[in-house]
């Protein structure tokens, strides 16, 4: 169960709405007289470090952030236990 991850249908459907968006910002920019470079730059990096995060939290073992899993497991012990107490 610890071993499971988001599926790669979400990663590619969560790909593809990011660079829908980016199109279309990047079509209405193109549509007016003036081009805002700072709103467009902040919601690609911010979109950028969104999709990072969800894919480097999803690999706890890989990756930038490193999550200690041994909470986890300590509060899985007594439940297995119970289950084999009483199962």
């Amino acid at each position: 169960m610890l071993r499971l991850h988001v599926p790669e249908p979400v990663l590619f459907l969560l790909f593809s709405v990011f660079v829908t968006v980016g199109g279309m910002l990047g079509y209405n920019s193109g549509l007016g007289n003036k081009r805002p470079a700072f709103p467009t730059i902040l919601l690609f990096t911010l979109i950028i470090l969104v999709v990072f995060i969800i894919i480097d939290l999803d690999r706890p073992k890989r990756g930038i952030i490193q999550v200690n899993q041994d909470s986890l497991h300590d509060a899985v012990m007594p439940l297995q236990d119970y289950k084999t107490e009483y199962c």
